[in-house]
Order: structure tokens, then sequence, then C-alpha cells
């Protein structure tokens, strides 16, 4: 079977998780601002990784534009972000960002991400000592602040599984 890789990102991190998928698969890797014409519509399995951001699975608006083309896909889908993937804000953004039709046909995995707050724009930045001042939790508080590393290799685990599944 033929996949794709494609990502969106702003400061990396998804990009990363989506380098180790396309190695381990042995896919394409593109950036949502690739022209992806013939290579998108040749794959059998597309895998869409992407951040949330400001409560929004950044990816959605494009796959909502191809949906005539993915919908006819095996879909896979990895979101990005400071949050962990248990927390609920996690699966709001999912429900907000995506139809109910889309999301009956995506297999949707959570990752954690990384925040490296000196790396933020001047806007992120705000947003973020802003959202700080109204969380509730310290911890969360402090890594609004100074920042969070968790992204790991081993994390795509269950992502290569169902994609191996996928191919069986």
């Amino acid at each position: 079977m033929k996949g794709i890789v494609i990502y969106k990102t702003k400061y990396g991190s998804t990009r990363e998780y989506a380098q180790w998928i396309a190695q381990e698969c042995g896919f394409p890797l593109c950036s949502v601002r690739q022209r992806l014409g013939r290579i998108l519509a040749d794959s059998d399995i597309v895998i869409l990784g992407s951040p949330i951001r400001i409560g929004r699975v950044k990816i959605a608006p494009w796959m909502k534009r191809r949906w005539q083309m993915l919908r006819q896909k095996k879909l896979v889908v990895f979101s990005v972000s400071a949050a962990l993937p248990d927390d609920p804000s996690v699966h709001d953004a999912w429900r907000q960002s995506l139809t109910e039709d889309i999301r009956a046909v995506c297999t949707c995995f959570s990752l954690p991400g990384r925040l490296v707050f000196d790396k933020l724009t001047p806007v992120d930045r705000f947003l973020m000592h802003r959202g700080a001042m109204i969380e509730g939790d310290e911890g969360v508080q402090e890594g609004m602040l100074e920042g969070i590393d968790n992204v790991e290799r081993t994390l795509i685990e269950p992502i290569l599984a169902h994609i191996r599944s996928l191919q069986a």
C-alpha cells in the first residue's frame, strides 16, 4: 500500500513526530504547504499531523477543503499540543475542529508536544502569559511560562501499530 505523511507545524514538534513516522513507514513526508496532487491521489493511507493551537486542530481547514479525496483514504490523524493527550481540552479541540462525519472516518491519536517559551512569537508569548494568569493549576502555569518538552520517539508506537494493521 502506498502512503504519505502530511503535517502542519508552527514550532517543529509536529514535524519531528511526522518525520519519525515517515521514516518508520517508508512513506514520503510532506508539508501542507507543498503541492500534493498526484502523490496524495495515489496514496491509500494518509497520515496527517497537526498542532492544536488555541483550542483548534490546525490542519482541519486543509482537511475540509480536500475532504472529497481524503474520505476515500485510510486516514490516520495525530495532534500535538502542550496539553497531555488525556487532557479534556485535547478532545474538545478534536470535536470543535472536525465535523462528526470526518471524525467517524479518521483514527485519531494525541501526542504531547514541546513548548520553548523563548522561541515563541511575541503574540504567542503574550497569550501564554494571559493563559497562565487564569490557569488554576500551578504545575500547568509553570509549564506555560518556563516551557516543557514531552516529545519522545517511543510515543509514536501506537500510531505505527495502527498503520501496520491497515497494511495487513
